[in-house]
């Protein structure tokens, strides 16, 4: 079978890992497999970065910021106008759509994608659903056909109101392209399934999965000695692209960190994963920190989530995030705020800590109680490894698509 895949990066973020590694298993099952992506960082001959100079990049930019700063955007890419030409299409299958916000797929690119094979689209968060916004917090307006945005500086952020237009121009492409949709979580497919812009379409919940061959439980000691940690020291995760970002928690995580080390002294390291993220917390003072910057390799990614005791997630706005995953497969548990697809993987007091919603001392609290209870922290360890290897590999998510492709393929 051939597939090919669309996400804006191979192995940036939490989409491009999930396009990544399951084109990759597809591969290794023997199918003819290509992504195609905005942004390329592996060295991998199947992967194939859409713009193909800087010429042309700035071109999208200057094309793309235009249509940005009217109200409309990832409209039109120049770079795009090629896509229903590139003979890596022909004799396609299928193809797999992911993250398509990012600069460098136009949204009027799926009809002729449409033209070439039946489209699979996996939501990896809920731009396709609203207006505008990749991730909407406690608003309801997606309901509504978003009109009134309250959150017009939410990514990606647009200077007046046009989330009802883009909503209209979004259901135009969708009813047109007919994409078959697939939701990681049971609360995002819940959710689309009640959405004035999705409802009518085919929608299917398959879960994110992890490659348990990778992501496998380390001794902490032989993990710590790689990266050069304090044994006896209690040892807290952080994984973002910055530790700023609002919708990631990166706030709480500012607040919760002093109440944290006042607990535990200088027997607190924290282990930062991403570029420039422990620089937001340097600040705090004495506090440890042993910074792995960006992790490209999975590997060394185990060999990070298995040092940690405890996995820091205080995301206000999430999906499905792979990063809960791939810890609790490596043993270690989240602390976690109660938040979109979060509880179908971190059941409270089970296999982690699901604090309520934004409260602060709920989540300082959470850490407190696994880091303190041995009982409860070895429980949550062995629940977690139990629910990935029953609900949450590689080879399940595997059988669930290619199970899928066969059936969009005959019909």
């Amino acid at each position: 079978m051939k597939v090919i895949s669309f996400n804006s990066s191979d192995l940036g973020g939490g989409a491009g890992k999930v396009a990544y590694r399951l084109s990759q298993r597809f591969l290794e099952m023997g199918h003819d497999v290509s992504l195609l992506v905005g942004k390329k960082f592996s060295d991998d001959s199947w992967v194939e970065q859409i713009i193909p100079n800087r010429l042309v990049w700035i071109l999208d930019r200057l094309v793309g910021r235009a249509l940005n700063f009217s109200g409309f955007h990832f409209l039109f890419y120049p770079s795009s106008l090629k896509i229903s030409f590139m003979p890596i299409l022909k004799g396609a299958d299928i193809i797999h759509l992911h993250n398509l916000h990012g600069e460098y797929l136009s949204l009027w690119s799926l009809l002729s994608l449409k033209s070439k094979a039946p489209l699979i689209w996996t939501l990896h968060d809920m731009w396709p659903v609203t207006g505008h916004c990749a991730a909407f917090y406690e608003c309801d307006h997606w309901k509504k056909k978003c009109k009134n945005c309250p959150f017009l500086k939410a990514y990606p952020e647009v200077m007046w109101d046009s989330s009802f237009l883009q909503w209209k121009v979004k259901k135009h492409v969708f009813e047109r392209a007919k994409p078959v949709f697939v939701c990681p979580s049971r609360w995002l497919f819940d959710l689309v399934k009640s959405s004035p812009m999705l409802s009518n379409f085919e929608i299917y919940h398959i879960p994110n999965g992890v490659d348990l061959s990778v992501f496998t439980p380390i001794p902490k000691e032989t993990a710590r000695d790689v990266l050069k940690i304090n044994k006896k020291h209690k040892v807290l995760l952080v994984s973002a692209r910055n530790g700023r970002d609002e919708r990631k928690g990166g706030e709480i995580l500012k607040k919760a960190l002093p109440l944290l080390k006042k607990r535990y002294g200088h027997n607190l390291t924290l282990l930062c994963l991403g570029q420039g993220v422990a620089n937001s917390f340097r600040d705090i003072d004495g506090l440890n920190i042993c910074d792995c910057g960006f992790v490209q390799k999975d590997l060394f990614l185990a060999i990070c989530y298995a040092a940690a005791d405890l996995l820091l997630f205080p995301s206000l706005a999430e999906n499905f995030p792979n990063t809960i995953l791939e810890a609790m497969a490596c043993g270690t548990p989240s602390v976690s705020f109660d938040v979109g697809g979060i509880r179908e993987m971190v059941a409270h007091r089970k296999t982690g800590y699901l604090a309520d919603y934004n409260n602060l001392l709920d989540f300082v609290n959470g850490v407190f109680e696994l880091l303190d209870d041995l009982d409860l922290y070895k429980g949550a360890v062995q629940n977690g490894l139990d629910l990935v290897s029953e609900r949450f590999s590689l080879a399940f998510q595997h059988q669930q698509y290619l199970s899928l492709y066969k059936k969009i393929r005959k019909e």
